[in-house]
């Protein structure tokens, strides 16, 4: 009974961070004539927001890992984008960001009421 018990909270959790993370499309594939990218060269595959953090933080790869699996090329923007989405998507795993507390400080030393006047 333990053992299932755990087993059934640990996958609560994995499906509620998989639902922060969404289904979104962290790398979107823009339509390229063949003309253009080559005769040879593979197309690309769509990386979805899971795919680029399962990818980095289960499966070890580096971003350019990952999009090398995915037939993207290494330039500077298709890292940089692919940086960002990944850095959207953990923002997202992590949840909604705690408020402040409001808290007061005191220095020296506090007045009292009634203040009592010196003769």
């Amino acid at each position: 009974g333990d053992v299932n018990e755990a087993r059934l909270e640990e996958r609560r959790r994995l499906v509620a961070l998989q639902r922060r993370i969404g289904d979104g499309v962290a790398m979107p594939i823009r339509r390229v004539r063949p003309s253009k990218r080559g005769a040879d060269a593979r197309p690309r595959r769509a990386i979805s927001d899971r795919q680029l953090v399962d990818g980095v933080f289960v499966e070890g790869l580096t971003i350019s890992g990952l999009l090398k699996k995915h037939n993207w090329g290494l330039g500077g923007a298709t890292v940089q984008a692919a940086t960002a989405a990944l850095a959207a998507a953990l923002d997202r795993l992590s949840g909604p960001a705690p408020r402040p507390r409001m808290e007061a400080a005191f220095y020296g030393t506090r007045a009292s009421w009634p203040v009592e006047e010196e003769a």
